[in-house]
């Protein structure tokens, strides 16, 4: 769904730009309105929360995935597809992390087409993709295992952000200590 942008608008719109590994980035200056968001035609690009976010195509971005944990309204624009994982079986947060995997990317440039220079996933294929679900020794799905799997990448992620904050602050330190001369 090519979206109708407007100024000021009280829905945001998630691009394939905004899918990034590490979460949804949104240009919240791209936004539409309520009432385009809201139509009948529309409902198959309305974005919930938890949703898992691919880019369907472009060139370089194709297979990028996140999940959409913001608070605000979104739909997605036509080059982004919404995946809604059964909780139950993959959580979105591991799902996303695995299409972002070098198995899930390989998965995304295997059923990549298209001949005009835009490269593109259809909805068939991605319905194709095998996703690894770690196993308990009863045969049932270890929803444990992807949780903690998701909390370490998170943790992580955190801990990089905390340290490129700290290395500016201290770069903004010796900045100033170098500038006053006793």
């Amino acid at each position: 769904m090519q979206p109708e942008f407007v100024d000021d608008g009280d829905v945001i719109v998630i691009d394939s730009k905004s899918v990034r590994p590490e979460g949804v980035e949104p240009d919240l200056a791209q936004s539409t309105s309520s009432e385009f968001a809201n139509n009948s035609n529309v409902a198959k690009a309305r974005i919930w929360k938890y949703d898992v976010l691919l880019n369907s195509t472009g060139r370089g971005t194709t297979g990028r995935a996140a999940h959409y944990d913001l608070d605000c309204p979104a739909i997605a624009d036509n080059h982004v597809t919404i995946i809604r994982p059964d909780p139950s079986v993959c959580l979105p947060t591991y799902l996303s992390l695995f299409l972002n995997s070098p198995p899930g990317l390989a998965q995304s440039d295997m059923f990549q087409t298209g001949s005009s220079g835009q490269l593109e996933i259809y909805p068939q294929h991605i319905q194709q993709f095998l996703i690894f679900l770690p196993k308990r020794k009863t045969g049932k799905v270890d929803l444990a295992w992807q949780e903690a799997l998701t909390a370490k990448v998170e943790y992580g992620r955190r801990a990089g952000i905390e340290a490129r904050e700290k290395l500016e602050a201290a770069k903004r330190l010796i900045e100033a200590a170098v500038l006053i001369k006793p």
